[in-house]
């Protein structure tokens, strides 16, 4: 077979995210980061989990943001908008369900990232991680 001329591979942009979420998965992808970065002697962008998820719901500029963390228990983050970038206003907490629903106040935009199993009704928006939507 002929030698297949390869392209170079460019990678212009680099972020990962740096929670909340996991704790290997986390692990896992700042390693990586850190590796191919280092390789190639490039800086890394690290980006906040919660506002990667809420600028993919930017359409509905949501105030509030939940990331399922394990069982019961959710991150939860308050965000405010400026200049059409999510910002957050306070640091994340982590919370139990009913915790949440206590202090939940109906009139804000919330959105989610695997919390179906925890959710009665679909009042809060779906958020998936993708670096397409970002």
């Amino acid at each position: 077979y002929p030698l297949r001329r390869q392209r170079q591979m460019c990678i212009r942009d680099r972020a990962v995210s740096n929670g909340a979420g996991s704790f290997t998965g986390l692990r896992i992808g700042l390693s990586f980061a850190k590796g191919l970065a280092f390789s190639h002697n490039l800086p890394i962008v690290p980006i906040p989990t919660m506002m990667s998820l809420a600028f993919s719901c930017r359409k509905s500029k949501p105030d509030i943001g939940l990331i399922h963390s394990h069982g019961e228990k959710v991150f939860f983050q308050k965000i405010y908008w400026e200049s059409n970038l999510p910002k957050p206003s306070k640091e994340i907490m982590v919370l139990s369900w009913n915790e949440f629903l206590n202090k939940y106040d109906t009139t804000k935009v919330a959105f989610h990232a695997n919390c179906n199993n925890l959710l009665k009704d679909d009042d809060l928006i779906f958020a998936k991680l993708s670096s397409s939507s970002v």
